[in-house]
């Protein structure tokens, strides 16, 4: 079931009262139809036992039933508490925190609910598009075991986000169990991003049994002939499809992620059919940012970007997937001129409200496609970092931005693509050639999306005016 069609159901049959507060990032949830309240008024008023017994029913059962609902319904991490239950207070009441951290030593209105962490550089495909042009050789600096355990406790003094463990292949290192292990004992939601060429059922096992969450598998054409192609590697398409079986048999929450281009966007449709097919969750469309090998290819025109997303709403009421574009913040407009669900999403661009990318030596970027360096977790803690960037708190402020974004409507729920802006409106590209590693600014961030076609409402006042 779709999340928001699932956490309607959840809303109409259990909630009085459903509350959620993004600038605290927690919410409250007051139960109206409580199933069991008969079976306390009995265990009290018929057989006279306390009403204390009676409430570990809602300590124990009721709490683990609404855990495992929410667990279903939110993509993060959250941390449960029920302040008020039915068979004490006659009201059951949930008090949820996203991305709670014990040991955290500050709050903040903005913290990481999602980190993607480039674990190595290695590859064993030639993705035509990749963003870091991965190789098949590690950076001889990577983050060595010891150190990549030492940045899951710094970001555990910030947050304890969803952690993905993404490349490269991040199953050519050696250690990633043993990450992935030590991430989930420290409350991490621990995730992987992977081609699937490596996944069968004895390495689904291997990373259910080390704590894995969820696994992206890459899949750009439901015809293996067109994903072989732009994967660079004859079966990649067998071995991806492979991998979302062996996981899902053993019990792995599955994401396919498919980067539009000209080649495939009019076979959208038929990808999602097939995710849905192999039990699938969720599908993340990624609109190309001309980065790294991508800069080589050709995108899709903004107006069928536009229309894109238009389509892919429309077509995703057929489906069960919970469905996200990434890297198109527009999709936020889209989404509630179309009138959907808006709980399900939090904002456009997420990089450095909740969201930033660990390079593989250690660099820390707002995202994998706006390759700017921020600093290093060997010279500065990731809690510094965070905190303390210029750059973080640039982006935190949508007074800051310029052009069509800045004067947009839409700007709080959209924020426009940063990489975009930096990428397209300052030609980076022609003089730095495949800008993938983290490097110092030279583009402008903050200027407007220039693959975004709506013309902000203060903007047709001001046209008209001229006339």
């Amino acid at each position: 079931m779709r999340r928001e069609k699932l956490q309607s159901v959840m809303l109409s049959d259990h909630f009085i009262n459903y509350t959620m507060n993004m600038d605290q990032l927690d919410g409250r949830m007051q139960f109206l139809n409580c199933p069991i309240f008969g079976s306390h008024k009995r265990i009290a008023e018929e057989l006279g036992i306390s009403e204390e017994v009676a409430s570990l029913f809602c300590t124990h059962f009721c709490f683990a039933h609404a855990k495992s609902m929410l667990s279903t319904v939110l993509p993060f991490t959250f941390e449960l508490w029920q302040p008020q239950r039915m068979a004490v207070d006659g009201i059951c009441e949930f008090y949820l925190k996203l991305a709670y951290s014990p040991v955290a030593s500050a709050t903040a209105k903005h913290v990481p609910l999602v980190l993607s962490w480039n674990f190595t550089r290695k590859c064993n495909l030639k993705c035509a598009h990749c963003y870091i042009n991965a190789t098949t050789q590690e950076l001889d600096n990577e983050l060595t075991t010891e150190e990549s355990k030492q940045l899951i406790d710094q970001i555990c003094e910030v947050s304890r986000p969803l952690l993905i463990l993404s490349g490269g292949e991040p199953l050519l290192r050696s250690d990633v169990y043993e990450i992935i292990r030590y991430g989930a004992s420290k409350g991490l939601k621990m995730g992987l991003g992977s081609n699937g060429s490596l996944i069968d059922d004895a390495v689904a096992k291997r990373l259910k049994e080390a704590g894995i969450t969820t696994v992206s598998i890459s899949l750009d054409s439901h015809i293996p002939e067109q994903h072989d192609e732009f994967r660079g590697v004859a079966g990649s398409w067998a071995k991806a499809v492979g991998a979302i079986k062996a996981l899902r048999e053993n019990g792995v929450l599955v994401q396919v992620n498919t980067t539009v281009t000209q080649q495939n966007y009019r076979q959208i449709d038929d990808i999602m059919s097939l995710a849905e097919s192999l039990g699938v969750e969720n599908f993340h469309l990624f609109f190309l940012v001309p980065t790294g090998r991508g800069a080589k290819i050709a995108d899709i025109s903004p107006s069928k970007y536009e229309g894109m997303i238009t389509t892919v709403f429309a077509k995703a009421a057929r489906h069960k997937l919970n469905v996200r574009p990434s890297c198109a913040p527009q999709f936020m407009r889209i989404a509630l001129g179309l009138g959907l669900d808006m709980r399900q999403w939090i904002r456009g661009c997420i990089a450095g409200l909740y969201y930033c990318r660990v390079y593989a030596n250690g660099d820390i970027t707002p995202c994998p496609y706006l390759p700017i360096k921020l600093g290093n977790i060997r010279e500065k803690s990731f809690k510094e970092i965070w905190f303390g960037s210029d750059l973080f708190k640039a982006l935190r402020d949508f007074n800051a931005l310029k052009g069509k974004c800045g004067i947009c409507e839409y700007k709080v729920l959209c924020g426009g693509c940063r990489a975009r802006a930096y990428g397209l409106s300052s030609d980076f590209i022609d003089y730095c050639g495949d800008l993938h590693e983290p490097a110092d600014v030279k583009g402008d961030y903050l200027a407007e999306d220039p693959w975004c076609i709506y013309q902000p409402k203060s903007l047709e006042k001001m046209d008209m005016s001229n006339l």
